[in-house]
């Protein structure tokens, strides 16, 4: 599969602030408030339970919830330090799919080793970044139907690095692969 690099990647126009956004607690209240159904993981890994669900809405009638899963004790600002590990599934209703090219915007760091693999039935791209504070992390994209969907696994984890870009595809993977429609 074809791996890409930074430097192959064009220059994306930067995402849209959200005119509105809920943080809330229990996903049967965002089933309530999405404008999509709602995937969610039947599989995230032992002892990172959901900690919160943000529904961000924008001034482009796309939407963007986010379904964080925490290390019990921890808090965000601990993920930012490197203290606790974090799943985040991203779900984007948007009419515009993300090309490849924007995927390096839709990260906090640089993007490094994008590979292309299957997910779901679609193309998808993993990839990894740096971060000094928060340790590495890695993301699994792709677009299924009208949903950009994102995974990324942060924190202590197996670090990824220039030896193992790829070392957490396998858990992003399973997570992509688990997601189910939250009735």
């Amino acid at each position: 599969m074809p791996m890409l690099t930074k430097a192959t990647l064009g220059t994306a126009t930067p995402a849209p602030m959200p005119v509105q956004w809920l943080e809330l607690t229990e996903l049967t209240e965002a089933r309530e408030v999405a404008t999509f159904p709602l995937l969610v993981p039947a599989f995230v890994p032992e002892g990172i339970p959901l900690h919160m669900i943000r529904v961000s809405d924008y001034a482009d009638d796309t939407q963007n919830v986010r379904i964080l899963y925490l290390e019990p004790g921890g808090t965000l600002y601990e993920i930012v330090h490197g203290g606790k590990k974090m799943v985040d599934v991203q779900l984007t209703m948007t009419e515009i799919p993300v090309p490849l090219d924007s995927i390096a915007r839709m990260s906090y760091g640089n993007v490094l080793d994008i590979r292309e693999v299957q997910v779901r039935g679609q193309v998808g791209y993993t990839y990894w970044s740096r971060s000094v504070s928060a340790g590495n992390w890695a993301t699994l994209t792709w677009r299924e139907g009208a949903l950009d969907i994102r995974v990324s696994v942060i924190g202590p984890w197996p670090q990824p690095h220039e030896y193992n870009p790829h070392g957490l595809d396998e858990t992003l993977l399973r997570i992509a692969e688990s997601l189910q429609t939250l009735e």
